[in-house]
């Protein structure tokens, strides 16, 4: 099993100089001004017209190598600007629109037959030389790994950005717990466009229909996959680089740096170095080593970023998953009591928020400071440095007087007592006794000693869950309950390495 892990990444080897993998600092102005593009119309196979906008180098004369956008939002600035710089590098980068539904995607035929038909266009195109890419942002790069496997001729090669199977359930549900973050965003009408009139709830049908081994097939182009220990998808994209591995023989690549769900936008400015990678897995690099046949030295591909406030860092993986140890721990309280109050909610601080701007890795201490909140220690005290990387599990039991809801957040707690998030899970709580074990969300952060790890417990969070309108209460059993933690091995041999 571990083999089908071992992925081979082909990209040049590691350099003193570290390399952005986003490009937050570009200021050109208008695209459309500033950019020479053109546009075709394509008539497809069922007769739709498709309308492509392209962008060709300036410095070099066809046939080129082609990069497409392939993306159900309009033509941003942003996204583009991550790809235009392809042009002075021999590129044409083509954007097509597309608006599929939930069931086009499932079934593919709709949106796989106009991609074909694009990708036949400009392999006959005079301009193209018949190799192409795809690059994807969330959505884009959803659609773009459903359609990669289907064996399109041509179709290279996919750069993908927070793509998660689990999409849908991710944007609508924290844990099993509706999301309210998301319910005006566009986000969240993207996924009702895609489930139209459907309804359901966690465990409904729908969420069986879209997994990873639905998407991926012996067919997948090379595939680097990219998020961010902060991004809802990041599971997602996990389970789809793994089940890449699984299934097909071609390249691929995963790097989890400590972003959120916007990468190209956000920065955090505690982590060092958090965008320049020590390898250089740029769209530029790896377009050229899967569609120019460039620095084709093979290497095992994975970078993932251990969160610390001071000496976090990147670290280099030659296989998947990190080998850990499970360790059980304890909690210091053996109990606490949350009395929700619905007309003075939890504030919303950092975190895997969507549309708040000040997510990531921010201190607790508002959160902490609010009568409505519980929080307990973690009874570990280790004598070296350790790394947690992995997904969290949590134990515990308790009783509520009305149905309500239960957020969990895991802390980094530095010496200087400073709360910042690190994982997180929410679950609806039944009126009564209950019992629960619940996976709380990935990520990788370094414990030094004399640090500490804290659990911050809330039955609401203003602007992020849908939290009960009546008063509740919920008494907490610690006692009993325990935090597992995966903790990176230093006894199996693993070659791992902070990156320089």
């Amino acid at each position: 099993m571990t083999n089908k892990w071992v992925i081979l990444l082909f990209f040049a080897s590691i350099t003193a100089s570290a390399v952005p993998l986003f490009d937050r600092t570009t200021k050109r102005g208008s695209f459309q001004a500033t950019w020479r593009s053109s546009t075709e119309n394509i008539i497809t196979r069922n007769g739709t017209k498709l309308e492509i906008l392209l962008f060709p180098p300036e410095s070099t004369p066809p046939p080129w190598p082609s990069v497409i956008l392939l993306s159900p939002y309009e033509v941003q600035k942003n996204f583009l600007e991550q790809l235009l710089p392809l042009k002075k590098k021999g590129y044409l980068l083509a954007y097509l629109m597309v608006k599929p539904s939930l069931m086009d995607l499932i079934s593919k035929e709709v949106v796989f037959q106009d991609l074909e038909d694009v990708c036949l266009w400009l392999s006959k195109n005079a301009v193209c030389n018949g190799n192409i890419g795809m690059w994807g942002f969330s959505a884009s790069s959803i659609i773009n790994t459903i359609l990669g496997g289907q064996g399109i001729p041509g179709l290279n090669s996919i750069y993908s950005l927070n793509a998660s199977p689990h999409m849908l359930k991710e944007t609508l549900f924290l844990g099993d717990v509706p999301r309210e973050d998301v319910r005006d965003s566009k986000l969240n009408w993207i996924s009702r466009f895609f489930l139209k009139n459907l309804s359901f709830d966690t465990s409904s049908i729908i969420f069986d229909r879209i997994k990873p081994k639905n998407w991926i097939t012996n067919k997948q182009p090379s595939t680097f996959y990219c998020t961010g220990w902060y991004d809802f998808f990041c599971q997602g994209t996990i389970d789809l680089f793994i089940e890449h591995g699984n299934r097909s023989k071609s390249k691929s690549a995963l790097v989890i740096g400590p972003w959120n769900h916007f990468p190209i936008k956000d920065s955090f400015p505690i982590f060092q170095n958090e965008n320049n990678l020590p390898i250089d897995l740029s769209a530029q690099s790896w377009f050229d080593q899967t569609l120019k046949n460039q620095n084709t030295k093979s290497r095992v591909g994975v970078l993932y970023y251990v969160i610390h406030p001071e000496d976090g860092g990147w670290k280099h993986l030659y296989k998947w998953p990190v080998p850990v140890e499970e360790h059980v721990l304890f909690f210091s309280r053996p109990s606490l009591t949350i009395e929700h109050d619905p007309v003075n909610l939890v504030p919303l601080v950092g975190g895997w928020n969507f549309i708040n701007a000040d997510s990531g890795p921010i201190s607790q201490k508002k959160m902490l400071d609010h009568p409505s909140v519980g929080s307990s220690l973690i009874e570990f005290n280790p004598k070296e440095n350790v790394v947690i990387t992995g997904s969290p599990t949590i134990a515990f039991s308790c009783v509520a007087d009305e149905s309500t809801v239960c957020m969990i957040r895991i802390c980094h707690i530095s010496k200087k007592m400073e709360w910042i998030p690190v994982s997180h899970t929410a679950k609806k709580i039944d009126k009564g006794k209950n019992e629960y074990i619940l996976d709380c969300s990935p990520i990788s952060f370094m414990l030094k000693p004399g640090e500490k790890i804290g659990v911050i417990f809330s039955s609401s969070c203003e602007t992020l869950l849908k939290s009960s309108s009546r008063p509740t209460e919920l008494k907490i059993c610690l006692e009993k309950g325990s935090i597992t933690l995966p903790i990176e091995s230093s006894k199996k041999p693993h070659q791992s390495i902070f990156a320089p």
